[in-house]
């Protein structure tokens, strides 16, 4: 779909002529009519609109006649145009995405671009090359890129340590000494993971990098620096402190200046300013079809900005030898090539490529053809992106999303593929009959793997064995209980969930560490590292078993799909003797701490008591908490709550069945749970009156000295 954006007349004295000149976003596609000054004049003297309308309709023509540009180069993206079209809408038609775009580019030329739904319903607006959307994890390659620039003015060097750059880094794990720029890039840094509170919402936390820092500072390291590549949030975050500190300028300026003006990327910026570069794509809720606040990423460097499919297609042209280059030939090769761990697991299949800043460096599938993919893929709470670069063919695949689960990166991949069979560049699959697979036997040593496991953002998971049925059995502990989770059964050395599954899955023993891993893709991909039986067990000073507690560090925007951390219970477990579980599986190493549980797994969090007010407050990496017996409880049909200095927002609970009408201060916000403890009101979309029954809590959540008002009616 072609949009016209912009039209000039422009008077060329020296030709006796004026253009009418029609553009594309001022990028693309320049279309130029020239008409003789005496057909101009005629027609807007005498405000003749005939004449205006057939110059517009000759210059039209000769605009959309240049569209294709080089017909012979989008004749070979049909049916990646198709593979497109068919994916996203069946995701849009699904509910599972809102809104999307995709690019394709070759050799610098846009070939193929396509926007589906509307970026905004209210006004009818339809996405559009001018649309932008959030990028989340994307962005992590911009810091790269930002980082290589200053590599290339001498001011930074990969192999230095981060102390030397950020010398505030002071954790209590000496170990930090050793962490270098490199491994902040390619993820093998030993930094647990990220900073969630307040730092995704709808506004900028202007004091992110301080949290992210403070955060860091209160925690040892999960690995040796170096040894194992654990995706990692706050090592972005670090880039992009020392990206400033050693410019002297701003995240968002030195990455205007040295990264999005050279490339002519027009509408890229922080998330906060998405109205600013371009029609924003709004995110609206399934259940209700009402737009929700545009949602900001605070974290720049770690996925913090927003984009336009073709700005990002701009972007990857710059890794290509050919492209608009940006880096020395030693800089390009670095961030193109693989970044890998010290420490190698021997797995069957070859582990996650990870560059700098990238996912992909390589992927088995197109490496056997000779063909290397540099590939990066985002997630935020309300947004997919995916961008696929070959720098080699200078071609570049973008495909940006809305929704709750849209998978930008499959669809992309499967685009990806399409592209590579159009030009011959591997052999279309063969559509084989799938054979169903049968259960078999699993060995013997099986019975050995089953036990208590850490997952990716600390969950805990128990494997267990029927070997009757030759299944292995997964459950997931929620809310206090284990739930079966899923099963699978054996065949020739994998384990399998379903007869015809594509995913392969199996046990490994390291260094007498076992390891559960998933295979999808030609890649092996870490998803469990069991727990060990401690021969010391430690015990906390106090009994956390059962105990609820409520969050006191939370701000006014932050994105209400962080609600489920506001109340928390805390675990003991019998038969896992020196661990707990609050937010996250803990393994317990004084009576006020307790450590991330396992090295390889992401977005653990540690544990740590302290007594406030005489008080025992918790700290959950970044999260803070104090105990919800301390609650008071509201006995007046009218209450005025007010924030207290340090900002912790203040919590009630009802004595009885009421109306409720509130009188919020600008700054502030009040959300609601039900007793059982699950939100059913949050003042940023709901309105100022709420029938509430006894026992449901209410957060008072505001800047310092901030004054709520409340006025119940009971029954």
């Amino acid at each position: 779909m072609v949009f016209l954006k912009k039209f000039y007349l422009r008077y060329y004295p020296e030709e006796n002529c004026r253009s009418l000149e029609i553009t594309n976003n001022g990028r693309s596609i320049t279309s130029v009519l020239k008409i003789e000054i005496s057909y101009i004049k005629e027609a807007f003297m005498n405000n003749s609109m005939r004449w205006v309308i057939m110059i517009l309709l000759l210059a039209s023509t000769v605009f959309s006649s240049s569209l294709r540009t080089d017909p012979e180069i989008f004749d070979g993206y049909e049916h990646a145009a198709i593979t497109a079209r068919t994916e996203i809408w069946k995701k849009i038609n699904s509910g599972e995405a809102g809104s999307g775009a995709i690019a394709i580019m070759e050799k610098g030329e846009l070939v193929y671009f396509e926007g589906f739904g509307m970026a905004n319903r209210e006004q009818s607006s339809p996405v559009d090359e001018e649309t932008v959307f959030n990028i989340a994890s994307v962005s992590k390659v911009f810091t790269a890129a930002a980082v290589m620039r200053l590599v290339d003015k001498g001011q930074i060097s990969l192999d230095e340590t981060l102390s030397h750059y950020l010398p505030d880094l002071n954790t209590p794990d000496p170990r930090d000494r050793q962490i270098t720029v490199r491994m902040l890039l390619n993820h093998t840094s030993g930094i647990a993971g990220s900073t969630m509170a307040n730092a995704c919402g709808y506004d900028y936390n202007q004091d992110i990098n301080d949290e992210i820092l403070e955060n860091i500072n209160h925690a040892y390291l999960i690995h040796e620096p170096g040894e194992v590549a654990v995706y990692c949030n706050d090592g972005f975050a670090l880039a992009e402190m020392i990206v400033e500190r050693l410019s002297g300028k701003s995240f968002k300026d030195f990455l205007a200046e040295e990264i999005f003006l050279p490339l002519k990327m027009e509408n890229t910026g922080m998330t906060v300013e998405a109205k600013e570069k371009g029609t924003p794509a709004a995110f609206y809720s399934v259940s209700t079809g009402k737009s929700e606040p545009q949602e900001v990423v605070s974290s720049l460097g770690a996925g913090g900005l927003n984009s336009t499919v073709i700005d990002l297609c701009l972007f990857a042209d710059c890794f290509s030898d050919e492209g608009n280059r940006l880096f020395s030939d030693p800089a390009l090769v670095e961030l193109r090539k693989y970044q890998p761990a010290s420490l190698d697991f021997n797995l069957r299949n070859p582990v996650m490529s990870y560059g700098l800043g990238w996912d992909y460096t390589s992927m088995p599938e197109y490496e056997k053809e000779g063909i290397q993919v540099l590939g990066k893929s985002g997630e935020s709470l309300n947004y997919s992106a995916m961008l696929f670069t070959i720098p080699e063919l200078r071609l570049s695949v973008a495909v940006t999303l809305t929704g709750t689960n849209p998978e930008a990166s499959l669809i992309a991949g499967d685009v990806l593929k399409q592209i590579f069979i159009e030009k011959g560049l591997i052999n279309e699959p063969w559509e084989n009959v799938p054979i169903p697979l049968k259960s078999e036997p699993f060995p013997e040593d099986y019975k050995a793997y089953e036990g208590y496991y850490a997952g990716n953002s600390g969950s805990l998971i128990q494997v267990k064995m029927d070997e009757e049925n030759h299944i292995v059995n997964i459950y997931t502990f929620y809310e206090g209980e284990l739930i079966p989770a899923s099963s699978f059964f054996y065949n020739n050395g994998y384990l399998y969930q379903g007869s015809e599954s594509d995913n392969q899955c199996y046990f490994i023993t390291v260094d007498d560490q076992d390891y559960f891993l998933y295979s999808a893709l030609g890649m092996d991909f870490l998803n469990m590292e069991k727990l060990k039986a401690l021969d010391d067990p430690q015990n906390l000073n106090i009994d956390l078993d059962g105990m609820f507690w409520l969050r006191r560090n939370v701000r006014p925007y932050e994105h209400k799909d962080l609600q489920s951390t506001h109340i928390q219970e805390s675990f003991l477990f019998d038969d896992l003797p020196g661990y707990c579980f609050f937010s996250s599986i803990q393994q317990i190493t004084s009576d006020t701490s307790a450590d991330f549980a396992a090295e390889t797994m992401r977005d653990q969090k540690n544990l740590l008591l302290f007594e406030s007010d005489d008080v025992i407050w918790a700290r959950t990496s970044d999260m803070l908490y104090s105990p919800a017996d301390d609650i008071a409880l509201l006995e007046d049909t009218t209450a005025s709550i007010t924030i207290g200095t340090q900002g912790y927002n203040e919590w009630l609970m009802t004595d009885a069945d009421a109306i409720f009408t509130f009188t919020i201060p600008s700054t502030g916000r009040v959300v609601i749970f039900s007793p059982e403890g699950s939100p059913i009101y949050d003042s940023i979309k709901d309105s100022s009156t709420v029938y509430l029954e006894e026992g449901c809590l209410l957060e008072f959540i505001g800047a310092p000295k901030d004054t709520f008002h409340l006025l119940s009616q009971r029954e």
